[in-house]
């Protein structure tokens, strides 16, 4: 009888303990990212630091300016499992390595959107504004609307945003004290009120670490969810750690095809085709109409040449 007792005592810890390996083992190979396991990540990890630690020529360097290796492997091998896809995953390292070198410089992010002519802001919302920030961000864009245009409705239906970004409309006070820009002045008739539309984008729990500068490169292609992203940017203060994130825009004036949530659709009465059309005109901070001259950038240069004056100026930044 009593061999029987400890049989099955011991039966069942072979299941349990089978059953806790397991699951153990199912964690640990389960893709955290869409592309990487627990166990890659953490092996990629240590393999990083087996170098810092080991063959990085300019480690007693980092020591000596104040840079506490021992606490920055910890710190971000708590954030090791908090990137959600390749992006943030790449992100993560730049900024892991920002703060090793950050003694001498702060680094610098180059988005080169040349080329961009949009796609969903939900990429850049969630994908690199929220890993980045530690505090709220938020961000508000002027339409001038005329309310007696009987294709102009105020909603927000096609407002798709989730409960960690919120976005929402209003009507602003002082349309009559309003200032547009000397060349669309005559364009300020059409219309009878300001709306509002602005986007606020909260942190996430343990935001990444980052202290470098941001350069946006921009051009005439530049457009849509790309230039929305250039403008949220242009106009919105960014803090990480405690410190505002410097941002740069730099290149040629952006397409102008800026779409709020103003949008007509008009179906012809005999084809029943049906036709889109913006009714918020969008306002840049100066007056001017962002559909006729885009976002402008902060330091304008040739387009073709801006990376590589960007780096330049980058390089002058770094020898002052």
């Amino acid at each position: 009888m009593k061999k029987k007792i400890i049989l099955g005592i011991i039966f069942s810890f072979l299941v349990i303990g089978g059953a806790i390996g397991f699951f153990i083992y199912k964690d640990e190979n389960t893709l955290v990212n869409g592309f990487m396991t627990k166990k890659q990540l953490r092996e990629d990890y240590e393999f990083v630091w087996d170098f810092i630690e080991n063959y990085y020529p300019y480690k007693n360097v980092c020591t000596r300016n104040g840079v506490d290796l021992a606490v920055l492997k910890k710190q971000y091998k708590k954030l090791l499992f908090e990137a959600k896809n390749e992006y943030e995953y790449k992100m993560f390292y730049y900024a892991l390595l920002v703060n090793l070198t950050d003694y001498k410089m702060m680094g610098h992010l180059i988005l080169d959107l040349r080329e961009n002519s949009g796609g969903y802001t939900s990429l850049w919302e969630k994908g690199f504004i929220k890993p980045i920030i530690s505090e709220e961000a938020s961000s508000q864009v002027v339409f001038a609307v005329n309310t007696e245009n009987k294709y102009f409705q105020f909603n927000i239906q096609e407002a798709d945003r989730s409960s960690d970004i919120r976005f929402y409309r209003d009507y602003l006070e002082g349309y009559p004290k309003f200032k547009f820009s000397e060349k669309n002045i005559e364009d300020k008739k059409l219309f009878n009120s300001l709306l509002y539309e602005t986007t606020i984008i909260e942190p996430r729990k343990k935001p990444m670490m980052f202290n470098g500068k941001i350069w946006i490169l921009i051009g005439r292609k530049t457009a849509s969810a790309a230039e929305i992203f250039a403008l949220f940017m242009k106009n919105t203060k960014l803090i990480s750690n405690d410190r505002i994130i410097p941002v740069t825009l730099i290149g040629k004036q952006t397409r102008g095809v800026y779409t709020g949530y103003n949008r007509a659709f008009l179906k012809l009465p005999n084809s029943g085709l049906v036709i889109q059309s913006d009714m918020g005109y969008g306002l840049n901070s100066d007056g001017s109409c962002i559909t006729e001259d885009g976002i402008k950038p902060d330091i304008e240069v040739e387009e073709l040449y801006a990376l590589r004056d960007c780096m330049n100026l980058i390089k002058e930044e770094e020898t002052k």
